[in-house]
This record gives structure tokens, C-alpha cells and sequence, in this order.
């Protein structure tokens, strides 16, 4: 069940009658008298007022000033703030998205800089190892090398 409001003062009535008024209203409206402003069109357009949103409250005191004759106004001022809400959670749903993407290539992008110094790092210990290796293949030659040459030495003098 939809929550009712005064026909008036758009404050929730404590009737399920359609045509009431809340009872701060009802103090001030004369007895044997209609309810003030668009209590007649209750009955013509009750989706209107069953409505419990705030933006749709305020669009229901501001169609007040209309009078009777605004409703169908009032109507589509009401649509209007429904396609308003939806046009704002579509940008909010897209701006998310917008955020997602940019948070997606900004990992990406880490994790190719990532992987590109791994690379780097890994080249770079090659290279030592293989610098290491030469040097002391090298330094085995010159070793070995003068070792000959002593043996040579010492074969052709003894």
C-alpha cells in the first residue's frame, strides 16, 4: 500500500481516504468546506499523490500553485524528475566505468614496467656472470700459461 499524503501540505495523512487532510491542515480549514487546492483531483489522478520520494513531495507543493488545471503539468514534471534521476545514475554508472578503465591501463601499464625491468635485471646478471666467467678463464690461461713456459725452461736447462 502506498503511503497517502494531505491534499494540501503533502505531509502523510493518518487516513487511507484519498481526499484528506493531515491533521495541522485540518485546523485550519473550515468546516463544511472542500479541502483546500486539488483535494477534488485525488480522485482523478490518485498516482500522483502516493508517492513518498522528497523530489516528487516538492513537485507535489509546487503543482499546488497550478491548481487543478495543472495537472497534467504536474504530471509530466514528475517524469521529468524521474528521467532526471535516471540520466544521473546512468552518469554515475558511466563514470564508474570511466574510472575502471583508467584504473585497468594504469595496472597494465605497471605490469609492463614491471616485466621490463625483471628483463633488464636478468640481462644485467648475464652479463656479469659472463664477465666473471671470462675473467677467470682468462686468468686460468695466463696461469697455465706461464706454467708451460716454466716447464719449457726448465726442460731445456736440465
Amino acid at each position: 500500500m502506498f503511503a497517502v499524503f494531505c491534499c494540501h501540505c503533502s505531509k502523510r495523512a493518518q487516513s487511507e481516504q484519498l481526499s484528506v487532510l493531515c491533521c495541522v491542515c485540518s485546523k485550519f480549514s473550515q468546516p463544511g468546506k472542500p479541502a483546500p487546492r486539488l483535494a477534488s483531483s485525488h480522485a482523478k489522478y490518485p498516482d500522483i499523490y502516493r508517492r513518498s520520494k522528497p523530489a516528487v513531495a516538492k513537485l507535489r507543493r509546487e503543482a499546488a500553485a497550478f491548481g487543478v488545471n495543472g495537472i497534467m503539468e504536474y504530471k509530466a514534471d514528475i517524469s521529468d524528475a524521474r528521467l532526471g534521476s535516471a540520466a544521473r545514475r546512468g552518469a554515475v554508472m558511466a563514470q564508474t566505468a570511466a574510472v575502471e578503465v583508467v584504473v585497468f591501463v594504469v595496472v597494465a601499464a605497471a605490469v609492463v614496467v614491471v616485466v621490463i625491468l625483471v628483463v633488464v635485471v636478468v640481462v644485467a646478471v648475464v652479463i656479469v656472470v659472463i664477465a666473471v666467467e671470462v675473467v677467470v678463464v682468462v686468468n686460468v690461461v695466463m696461469v697455465l700459461k706461464g706454467s708451460l713456459a716454466t716447464l719449457i725452461v726448465m726442460e731445456q736447462c736440465c
